[in-house]
């Protein structure tokens, strides 16, 4: 009766330390996840503003309006918080060397600067653009 008394201790016992040990492992996989929801919103994010970006440049290289450049800017702006927050969240807030200075917050100089003109043909983008196409897009 001793042995089977202990036995059974033993097995309930187990079964407790199975138990708590799955519940501390989903408690992990809990916080994973929501790390890993987290880390895709912000990507997500980023991603929406760099077609913010495209949409910018594109608009402005189309039509040569300075109006189509308020998505690019407004991006442009948002850009680097977003950016740095997410590689933040992506090396588990620990902080990294980057090729940049980290006091730098500017892009490096020409880089996503729209110059207004076509770097093929250095010629107003625009202008080239309604010359080729017509103002409403179709050929002449």
């Amino acid at each position: 009766m001793v042995i089977a008394s202990g036995l059974l201790a033993l097995v309930v016992g187990a079964a407790f330390a199975t138990l708590l040990i799955s519940v501390i492992e989903l408690r992990a996989q809990e916080r994973r996840t929501a790390r890993s929801q987290q880390v895709l919103i912000t990507a997500n994010e980023l991603e929406r503003l760099v077609v913010d970006l495209e949409t910018g440049v594109r608009g402005y290289a189309i039509t040569g309006q300075e109006r189509f450049l308020a998505p690019w800017r407004d991006a442009q702006a948002a850009l680097p918080a977003v950016s740095s927050s997410l590689a933040q969240q992506v090396n588990g807030g620990v902080q990294r060397p980057s090729a940049r200075s980290p006091t730098s917050s500017s892009p490096p100089s020409g880089a996503c600067q729209p110059s207004g003109r076509s770097a093929r043909t250095g010629r107003p983008d625009g202008r080239w653009w309604r010359r080729r196409w017509g103002s409403a897009g179709r050929s002449r």
